[in-house]
């Protein structure tokens, strides 16, 4: 199940421009390596993988960052020079944005071991059966919701968006803004790390 609206009709639109030209998106992913890892599986802290990710949620995701909806910081790449999502989702055109979707929903993403809490993990199990599980299904695996892959996802990241949410720097829709704010009011900080816990926990 989707739980994300396209912003921009033309964007909604690359979904059906025709097939990836893998050739040409391989070449053109090799500059997102410097961030998001080759063939986006990511080994920068704070960066999410994105590897296998659905296209529609890719699209959506890059007019999110386009439109300024979602925030981003600048992240140094290999050049020493800076760069941010807005700027890159700015810069790519319709089609090179059609063909990356492509080609990342065609990769394998690999979930990290990374070290946990298991009590903290425990309790995310139940926090994410109780108000997550509906949309990111098979504790956040699932490709098919269109809601990104949460399991074995890079931990920083996934604590970055929960800080964004909570200060109010990232707005998601009304659905998941009430069931966020039922995850603070029931287990204040402790429900989110425990979240980023359990997630780190599904390999």
């Amino acid at each position: 199940m989707s739980i994300h609206k396209v912003r921009s009709s033309f964007w909604a639109g690359l979904i059906i421009l025709g097939v990836c030209n893998f050739a040409a998106a391989s070449e053109l992913a090799d500059d997102c390596n410097d961030c998001h890892g080759r063939n986006g599986n990511s080994e920068t802290a704070g960066v999410p993988s994105i590897a296998g990710i659905s296209e529609y949620y890719f699209l959506d995701t890059m007019t999110l960052f386009a439109e300024g909806v979602r925030p981003s910081s600048d992240n140094k790449r290999s050049d020493g020079s800076l760069t941010s999502m807005k700027e890159v989702a700015e810069k790519l055109s319709e089609e090179q944005v059609n063909e990356l979707a492509g080609f990342f929903a065609k990769q394998t993403f690999e979930r990290k071991v990374q070290p946990f809490n298991e009590e903290k993990a425990l309790l995310g199990k139940t926090i994410h059966a109780q108000n997550c599980e509906r949309c990111h299904e098979d504790a956040g695996r699932s490709v098919d919701d269109d809601a990104g892959l949460l399991a074995g996802q890079n931990k920083m990241y996934l604590e970055n968006i929960f800080k964004q949410i909570g200060s109010g720097e990232l707005v998601l829709n009304d659905k998941m803004m009430k069931k966020i704010d039922r995850v603070k009011a029931k287990h204040g900080e402790v429900g989110f790390d425990s979240l980023v816990d359990y997630y780190a926990s599904q390999l």
